[in-house]
């Protein structure tokens, strides 16, 4: 046993799924973060389409899965 999985008393495979949960979450926001920011700024429906597909943040990734103007 490893003197860092001594002292944290987690196993390794434990703290990487926990990394990449943590990773994921803060993809996830910073997508959220970004369609909300297009949304804001864009002046049409087929602006806000455009902006968020050169971005990689299609249909089935938007905010809710929408791609409707807050």
């Amino acid at each position: 046993m490893s003197s860092t999985r001594q002292q944290t008393g987690e196993h390794p495979m434990s703290q990487f799924a926990q990394s990449r949960v943590r990773a994921e979450r803060e993809r996830n926001d910073q997508r959220d973060k970004a369609t909300r920011t297009v949304a804001r700024h864009c002046h049409n429906p087929q602006e806000y389409a455009g902006l968020l597909s050169m971005l990689g943040l299609d249909e089935g990734e938007a905010v809710g899965g929408r791609l409707e103007r807050p």
